[in-house]
Formats: C-alpha cells, sequence, structure tokens
C-alpha cells in the first residue's frame, strides 16, 4: 500500500525594508517545554532591499502524526535569538 506523506513548508517574511543586506541563519528546534518530535537543519538566507522574502523551506516533521500534532495546536510560539 503506498504511504501517504504530508508536508509543511514555512518561509520568513522581512516587514520593512533594509538599506544593507542582511544575513540570516535559521532553523526550527523543539521548545524546551514542548514534545514535538523535529529534526534541526540550517538554512541560510540574505535580506535585501529588493528580496524581503525567503524562499519556501519544508518543516523538518518526521511524519504525518507529526503533522497533525502541529496542526491541532492551540498556538504555535516562535522566537527570534539574535
Amino acid at each position: 500500500m503506498p504511504r501517504l506523506v504530508t508536508s509543511q513548508a514555512y518561509h520568513l517574511i522581512l516587514k520593512t525594508k533594509t538599506t544593507y543586506p542582511l544575513a540570516l541563519h535559521y532553523l526550527i528546534l523543539r521548545g524546551p517545554f514542548g514534545d514535538m518530535k523535529v529534526s534541526s537543519k540550517i538554512y541560510k538566507f540574505d535580506f535585501t532591499d529588493q528580496d524581503n522574502e525567503s524562499p519556501y523551506v519544508q518543516l523538518p516533521l518526521p511524519d504525518t502524526a507529526e503533522c497533525n500534532r502541529l496542526l491541532a495546536a492551540k498556538a504555535i510560539n516562535f522566537r527570534l535569538v539574535s
């Protein structure tokens, strides 16, 4: 029987214009109190005045069950660490 794979993607949007290129490395991690299984992968993007949206990248979830848990969550929290 073929296996149905569900995938989710995300991307970053810089909401203000930048006068200088802004290089950013980013990744998704499990939070300190979370129990979601996620595989980490580091991405890099250079924001410029002409390009303020990163490309879509796959959310590194291991299976459909984790995807469903993420979509069923009441809140999804994000943290920017610079």
